[in-house]
């Protein structure tokens, strides 16, 4: 903001000089005031310009009146609340503009963020891909092993069968072994019987013979 009061107050000077024309009402710019009345000596008629720094009335649109009654005072009050005004608009732009950088940084930080999750559900989607085609092979193997399990109970029923016959053979067997013993001891005994009957038939001829 270059020049400040001062640049204002020399562009002021050049639009509004010090010596104005006589009983006249002029309309000041803005919202500020509304009219110059002329309160000092009336020289209707004349060309004459009154003196330097007029004393003058300034109305108000809400109807009071300045502090100051000089007009020129009043143009430089104001042009140094328009340049507060204005530095004060600057510095909010120089906020804004610092919020707005700030926002940018943190869109970029943001954007840097998003990427970097991005590329970490792309490692989490990858794994979860290996994950699933573990599985797959897992459940293709479990398939297999249930496969082979029931062949093998299978083969254990059929054994279990075969078992079973074989003990019923057994059993069989072992009545078979028990007769045939039975029918041993039987025949055993009728023959010693038997040849104890000879044995004291000859013991009779020897004793015959003697």
């Amino acid at each position: 903001m270059s020049g400040g009061i001062g640049f204002y107050r020399a562009a002021f000077h050049e639009a509004f000089p010090r010596s104005l024309p006589v009983n006249v009402s002029s309309s000041l710019s803005g919202d500020t005031c509304t009219e110059i009345v002329d309160i000092g000596e009336s020289h209707a008629g004349t060309d004459e310009s009154i003196p330097p720094s007029p004393e003058v009335a300034l109305v108000l649109k809400d109807g009071t009146r300045p502090k100051t009654t000089n007009v020129e005072e009043h143009l430089s009050c104001m042009a140094a609340e328009i340049v507060d005004a204005t530095m004060a608009a600057h510095s909010s732009i120089q906020h804004i503009e610092s919020i707005f950088r700030d926002s940018l940084v943190s869109s970029d930080e943001l954007s840097s963020r998003l990427l970097h999750e991005g590329e970490a559900i792309g490692r989490v989607r990858a794994t979860l891909r290996q994950s699933e085609d573990r599985a797959a092979r897992l459940r293709h193997e479990l398939n297999e092993l249930n496969t082979h399990i029931e062949v093998l109970r299978d083969q254990v029923t059929s054994r279990e069968s075969v078992i079973a016959c074989l003990e019923a053979e057994k059993s069989e067997s072992v009545l078979r072994v028990a007769s045939l013993e039975e029918i041993i001891e039987k025949g055993q005994t009728e023959r010693l019987e038997q040849l104890s009957i000879e044995l004291e038939s000859l013991c009779l001829d020897l004793k015959g013979l003697l």
